[in-house]
């Protein structure tokens, strides 16, 4: 299974001139053309505007790793590195990545045109943090 859930505030650079602001609109279209060409994928892609700042909302949930969900990692990477000033945060649990821990989730935060990934220190280790393994949830009946 594979669960992802993040958030993107779309901005060209860190600093704020009225020249960055025209290229945040800029920036900012590109973005909704990209989200548009993707297409419907499972799970939840919205881009809007809220107070006059542009903000990507992503989440979704499969039993596998599938192209849909690489095509919305594609774009966040796409994001970050083409408008260095965005920022945010992607959280993924993917229980078959074998380069991964399978009882955690792994944070990725995206800053200053870099996406780092750092180990979660919220909702890891996923057993017993969020859930009970099938000997505990069989000792709490």
């Amino acid at each position: 299974m594979l669960e992802y859930h993040g958030w993107l505030t779309i901005r060209a650079s860190p600093s704020e001139t009225e020249d960055e602001l025209e290229d945040d609109r800029q920036v900012a279209e590109r973005v909704r053309n990209l989200t548009s060409q993707l297409g419907l994928v499972p799970g939840l892609l919205d881009f809007r505007f809220i107070n006059g700042e542009a903000f990507l909302h992503f989440g979704g949930l499969t039993n596998h790793r599938s192209q849909d969900v690489d095509d919305v990692f594609q774009l966040v990477q796409t994001i970050v590195r083409t408008a260095p000033g965005s920022y945010g945060v992607l959280y993924l649990h993917d229980d078959e990545d074998a380069e991964r821990p399978v009882n955690e989730f792994r944070v990725y935060v995206a800053a200053r045109g870099q996406l780092v990934e750092h180990a979660d220190p919220f909702l890891s280790p996923i057993d017993p943090v969020i859930e009970d393994s099938g000997e505990r949830a069989q000792e709490r009946r």
